[in-house]
């Protein structure tokens, strides 16, 4: 009997660990506390090993878009800044953070590297028309700034959802992600900014463009030449 008491014990320390996140009541958060220690121990390793994976794969993905290595270094400079605010947001407001809640940096890098890429493109156009360097960067501000707060707005609001949930770990998830896209955005529009007027990037002699293929002509043309068919399918 003993012993069936202390293994009902655990089990339910071992359910609240996976509901909560957060250790049971006398448990001391660590791997030697039993199951509960190890599962999330093992979880803050896998959601390291995650954000490097995806930091490492952004930083190649930019170098492929950018082709430039200081929009790269700008780009990744604002994520890290934005993420190190919105960390020490989710440490002001909630707390220790759970098992689930952590996962907001992953998803963090993932949809506030957007803001930057929008950003970086329409200044590196705007200087490829051979606009100075300041009015680019102010006109890209104006030009992109109400898209990027309406993005931010409507991704935030997607994340709030997750609030009125009875589980911590998704309601706070909600909450750090949600708030996290609107400090994106802020550092989006101020250090990126700042960061890109240090070095200018080499003006063009007007914009270049590139002719389309073929089959990339008919591929982006697809939706107006079919565009009844498509309306019925999606009606349908």
């Amino acid at each position: 009997e003993p012993d069936r008491v202390d293994h009902r014990h655990t089990f339910v320390n071992g359910h609240r660990v996976v509901r909560s996140g957060r250790p049971a009541d006398g448990e001391r958060p660590g791997r030697q506390n039993g199951p509960g220690g190890g599962i999330r121990d093992d979880g803050r390793r896998r959601a390291s090993r995650a954000r490097v994976a995806e930091s490492v794969m952004v930083a190649v993905l930019l170098s492929l878009a950018y082709r430039s290595a200081w929009l790269v270094a700008a780009s990744l400079i604002t994520l890290l800044a934005g993420l190190i605010f919105t960390a020490a947001f989710a440490t002001l407001t909630v707390g220790e953070l759970n098992l689930i809640s952590v996962a907001f940096a992953v998803l963090y890098i993932g949809l506030g590297t957007d803001y930057a890429i929008h950003f970086c493109l329409h200044y590196r156009e705007l200087q490829q028309q051979d606009i100075s360097t300041p009015s680019s960067l102010r006109d890209t501000s104006v030009q992109i700034g109400r898209s990027l707060t309406l993005c931010a707005a409507t991704t935030a609001i997607g994340f709030f959802a997750f609030i009125p949930t009875d589980y911590d770990g998704v309601a706070e998830l909600g909450w750090i992600s949600g708030c996290g896209m609107f400090i994106s955005l802020f550092i989006t529009m101020s250090l990126l900014p700042a960061l890109l007027s240090l070095i200018p990037l080499q003006q063009g002699t007007g914009r270049t463009v590139t002719p389309l293929s073929e089959t990339r002509r008919r591929i982006l043309s697809f939706p107006l030449v079919h565009a009844g068919p498509i309306r019925l399918c999606s009606f349908i």
